[in-house]
């Protein structure tokens, strides 16, 4: 994956940044896939739910993963309407890539103050913009 353009969308150095954290995931589920998953987890991001769990202290428990089967529930329900073929790849390659991403992203909001105050306008943007990565020259 090529690093973003100078004035790309934040999601675009999320998803590079990503790329980055899991080559041999990414590379196997190609560019397009991977950057429209990683825009589907943070376009249902749980930000209630899990500043809801964060402060309760329970990060590590039954509750995060519970939310994050739940987002992935929602991330294959759109990612399959709108790339049938993945209907097929769920469970042999992108579950487990959506479960990376959603462990990823969890690790850098419990770490990363600037991520987490910025998810939501992430969020916001791939609903506005939708979640389909525009191809780079």
């Amino acid at each position: 994956m090529l690093p973003p353009q100078p004035g790309a969308p934040a999601i675009e150095h999320l998803e590079l940044h990503l790329w980055r954290m899991m080559p041999g995931r990414s590379a196997a589920i190609g560019e397009r896939r991977f950057r429209l998953l990683v825009r589907l987890v943070v376009r249902f991001w749980p930000f209630d739910q899990l500043e809801r769990i964060r402060r309760a202290g329970h990060w590590s428990g039954a509750e995060r993963k519970r939310t994050g089967r739940i987002t992935a529930a929602r991330v294959r329900e759109v990612a399959e309407a709108m790339d049938p073929e993945m209907a097929d790849a769920w469970p042999i390659v992108i579950e487990g890539t959506v479960a990376l991403v959603w462990s990823a992203i969890c690790h850098l909001h419990a770490h990363d103050l600037d991520l987490r105050a910025a998810l939501p306008d992430l969020s916001a943007w791939v609903a506005s913009h939708g979640a389909v990565p525009v191809d780079r020259p």
